[in-house]
């Protein structure tokens, strides 16, 4: 116990996957304690290592005997249950935007199928055939996938497409989200139970919309160390920051017309801006991946995604301070 932080270093294992919430996130811990889930502490993330669980403000009835098992719920999760709660109860109340919903998963009231709009073509589906550096034919949907294809996009509300692995699933999935962008869809969701699948297939389509220069708009959700390096430019938090850097730089005009009544030199003024929302901030932020990453006891491979933000933010500094300070 850290008697002057109040707080409470306990080794731990966890059960699934490692934790993935991001540094800010609230995340209580709970227990069962005499039949009855009580909260015993608030997780400090920061601190927190794939070994050790570091609770802020333990409560005294905490058990820490060894097998004693804790929950962790962050506001997030709580929030998404209440939302999940609400969805299964429209579902059940017919409230749905489906409102049969229920039906399709019972054989005796399955409704059938309703026809939506024309299938695409061979021809249509041809445009997602990819070729090597040689001209050879690399990649085509073949009868089956572009059967499953016209039927999905054709016939709905709802469809299930089953594939064993290797079966070309995410490029197929790729391929049907930029039929429907091509199509006119506006929003589409793409979500699944790993982030490497999400991944791959949002990489893919965003492969495809560059190689047909259809224009697309893409936010990555979820933890920014589970997102792959090329799609960091598309995470939630790299959005933010581009209008956060977007608001600085009007914010440098601001300055420069408040530093015409305050009668400084505007070299001195421009150069404390770069280095205070600028590089200051970096420093911050290279200084917090670092000790996440020396903090954390996982494997090389585990921590490349944090070595690659850091090594992004390294260089961002360098070619600022190159460019600002020579």
């Amino acid at each position: 116990m850290d008697k002057r932080h109040e707080k409470l270093r306990i080794p731990y294992r966890k059960e699934g996957e490692s934790l993935d919430y991001e540094s800010d996130a609230k995340v209580e811990a709970l227990q069962e304690i005499n039949g009855e889930l009580i909260r015993v502490g608030n997780v400090d993330i920061r601190e927190t290592t794939q070994s050790t669980l570091v609770l802020e403000n333990p409560k005294i009835r905490i058990q820490t005997n060894i097998g004693d098992t804790l929950k962790l719920r962050s506001q997030q999760d709580l929030s998404s249950f209440i939302r999940r709660r609400h969805a299964v109860t429209r579902i059940l109340n017919a409230e749905s935007a489906i409102p049969s919903l229920i039906n399709y998963f019972e054989p005796l009231t399955c409704p059938h199928p309703q026809y939506l709009q024309p299938e695409p073509t061979d021809s249509d589906l041809d445009a997602y055939n990819r070729y090597d550096k040689d001209g050879e034919l690399s990649f085509s949907l073949n009868r089956q996938q572009r059967d499953a294809f016209s039927k999905l996009w054709s016939y709905g509300p709802l469809s299930l497409l089953q594939g064993p692995p290797g079966t070309g699933k995410t490029s197929f999935i790729a391929s049907f989200i930029h039929y429907a962008l091509s199509q006119g869809a506006q929003s589409i969701l793409l979500a699944s139970q790993s982030h490497e699948a999400v991944n791959n297939a949002a990489e893919k389509v965003i492969e495809l919309c560059q190689h047909s220069n259809l224009p697309l708009d893409v936010v990555r959700f979820g933890a920014e160390g589970m997102v792959s390096e090329k799609l960091h430019p598309y995470h939630s938090s790299s959005i933010l920051q581009n209008y956060r850097d977007l608001f600085r730089s009007e914010m440098r005009v601001r300055i420069s017309a408040m530093n015409r009544n305050l009668g400084l030199p505007n070299k001195f003024v421009e150069r404390w801006f770069d280095i205070e929302y600028q590089l200051k901030r970096l420093n911050r932020e290279i200084e917090r991946l670092t000790t996440k990453l020396n903090k954390n006891e996982i494997s090389e491979a585990n921590n490349n995604p944090l070595i690659a933000r850091i090594n992004q933010r390294l260089e961002r500094f360098k070619k600022i301070a190159s460019e600002k300070f020579g």
